[in-house]
């Protein structure tokens, strides 16, 4: 491996003064990342083979590239997080110890749960559903078709362990569709995951802000 002729990208890139892995990461972290790719790329199209610096010198430069690429991430997402989770009264950081309500699942916590259903219109009866993290139905009951609001009990459920729902409408022997129910959870973290905010829930539960179908305050 040919180490990096300094002296040559300084030339190309007229930057006289940029002579190293040290002035290029100076240089870099007061423009921008792309100021120091293109140094660094320029460095190896133009070495000299005849006059190789020795191997250390390379490795160095190659760790500065590293230390400053992650620097430079690092402040972006420093950046992201704290314009997302502003604290004005639109801010998600608002939501942090409220209860939000979504089609997502609930950590079961002794408690019983109020799930909001829209059951089909026509439908003579409805199922809830409720299921575990792998999908499978670890209870069933009958309600009111035209009741919108259902509560669960806990019926079948282990402590800590998260469950979804679901409604199934019925018209006579006739299934005229499901809907996921929606339930109340306590926000507990916000997090940024690839440029987005996301809800954390108690159990590991996360939700968009676009899931969200209402919002209240805690019960005292």
């Amino acid at each position: 491996m040919y180490a990096i002729n300094s002296s040559a990208s300084a030339s190309a890139l007229t930057s006289p003064s940029v002579t190293s892995a040290a002035d290029i990461a100076e240089v870099s972290t007061t423009s921008d990342f792309e100021t120091f790719l293109r140094l660094l790329t320029t460095q190896m199209r133009n070495q000299d083979p005849l006059k190789p610096l020795d191997s250390t010198q390379f490795i160095a430069q190659l760790a500065s590239f590293s230390s400053v690429e992650q620097q430079v991430a690092t402040n972006k997402n420093l950046e992201g997080i704290q314009s997302l989770l502003a604290g004005g009264a639109s801010g998600l950081a608002s939501w942090l110890g409220a209860e939000v309500q979504a089609a997502m699942g609930v950590q079961w916590r002794g408690n019983p749960i109020d799930i909001e259903a829209s059951p089909a219109l026509g439908a003579t009866r409805a199922t809830l559903i409720v299921r575990g993290v792998n999908g499978e139905a670890v209870h069933r009951m009958t309600v009111d078709p035209a009741e919108t609001a259902i509560v669960w009990n806990g019926d079948g459920a282990d402590e800590n362990s998260v469950y979804r729902f679901e409604v199934e409408s019925w018209k006579g022997d006739e299934l005229l569709g499901s809907a996921p129910g929606r339930a109340y959870a306590t926000v507990s973290e916000i997090r940024v995951e690839h440029g987005a905010p996301v809800l954390v829930f108690p159990g590991g539960v996360r939700a968009t802000e676009g899931d969200v179908t209402a919002l209240r305050k805690p019960a005292v």
